[in-house]
Parts: structure tokens; sequence; C-alpha cells
């Protein structure tokens, strides 16, 4: 068997187990692979330590925006979303804008609502994703926020992962990506002044993990055919 069919069997033996449909799938301008798909952004505030409170402090929530209440002052977050077409490669550098956080306050200086447990976390931000073209699909962020610091909120910890995905629709055979991955998301740590803060983050498409099977099933049979010709 030559190589050219040895690479061909391969290549069969890949394309067997990837469904033809490519709905959202492309070639770009420098000839690779792209999925486009439609994304809508939308997020959920939620007062996490209201319980521990000391008097005269606080947490609300209203719509996408939260308030938190210092003894003589206030910060208001609110939320824009983000409603866009993303073209996800195998690159993974560009960056998209996932929304935008704008900050209002009232009083001054601007201190954090006092609690009785300063470590725990004050409030949470969940930031939603969903695509509706060409597959209907969600993925979820959850950033959490204490108030250890007096100048800033950096978020403390994000939901089991730094990362969420989305599915997508099959790619043309002999393509095997599975999923499309956001992740490195920047903006999301909250200083206290007025500018706004656009929340981005990376977007790229990753292969599933039957593709490393696939290819080492591959290989093994072309050890397997190579051996029997010695043989013969």
């Amino acid at each position: 068997m030559s190589l050219r069919s040895l690479t061909l069997l391969t290549t069969a033996l890949m394309g067997f187990a990837s469904p033809s449909a490519a709905q959202g799938w492309g070639r770009l301008p420098n000839g690779e692979w792209g999925y486009t798909h439609n994304l809508t952004t939308s997020a959920m505030f939620r007062c996490v330590g209201a319980a521990f409170f000391l008097p005269g402090n606080g947490c609300s929530v209203t719509g996408n925006s939260l308030t938190l209440f210092g003894a003589t002052s206030s910060m208001t977050i609110s939320f824009t979303a983000s409603t866009q077409s993303i073209v996800a490669t195998n690159a993974r550098d560009t960056d998209y804008v996932m929304g935008t956080l704008t900050k209002t306050f009232t009083g001054a200086p601007f201190t954090l609502p006092r609690s009785a447990a300063p470590a725990g976390p004050l409030f949470s931000f969940e930031l939603l994703l969903s695509s509706s073209a060409p597959r209907v699909t969600s993925g979820r962020m959850l950033f959490s926020y204490t108030g250890l610091t007096e100048t800033s909120l950096p978020f403390d910890c994000c939901d089991q992962s730094d990362y969420t995905v989305l599915q997508l629709d099959p790619p043309p055979a002999p393509l095997t990506y599975g999923a499309v991955v956001y992740n490195t998301f920047r903006g999301v740590n909250i200083a206290f002044d007025t500018r706004p803060q656009t929340i981005t983050a990376r977007v790229g498409i990753v292969p599933e993990p039957q593709t490393y099977v696939l290819m080492a099933t591959g290989f093994m049979l072309l050890a397997v055919i190579a051996r029997r010709r010695r043989s013969a």
C-alpha cells in the first residue's frame, strides 16, 4: 500500500466519525477554518453576604444593576449587554467584547459596606453567554467579590474554572472541532472610579477529545498494515 493510500485511509477514519453538517463553518481569507455564531450576553448580580452586613450598610439588586451601601455613601454597578457575530478560530488570540460595567456614586469618599464576616463574599456577578444561531447553546461565568480592599473590588474566584464552553454545529469532515471556548476574561476587576469597564474574553475552537483517539487508531492501523507487509 502506498504512502498516499495510507494517508487517505487515515483521513477516512477521522472523517467517518465527523458529521458532514457544516452550519456556521467557512474558510477565512488566510485559508484556515472559522466558526461564525451569534452571541448575546446578559448578567445577573446577587447580594451574597447581606445577612452579615452591619446596621446602616447593605446591598440591593435591581434589574442588571447592583448597589452597595456604606455608612454614608453608595456605589451602583450596572451591566450593559453585547450582541454581535463572532468568528472563532483555533488561534484563540482575538479579544471580543462581552459587555460594559459602569459605576455611579453618591457620597464621598465611597466606603464598602461593613460586614461581620469581612473575608466572606459581598456579591457575585454572573456573566451569561447565549448563542441563537447557527445553534442554540449557552454558557456562564460566575465571579465573586469580597471587601478585603478599600480601593477596588478584584474578583475573588470564579465558578470552578476560568473558562466557559459553547457547543457548536459539527464541522465538515475531516475537521473534528467540538466546542467554542471563552477564556482570559478581562475587565472584571471593579475599580472605584467612574470610568466604564469593558469586559472582554478570548474566543477559540478546540478539538473533540476523540480526535486524538481517532488519530491514534489510524496510526496503529498503519503500523499493523506495515508490519503485515514486512511479514509477507
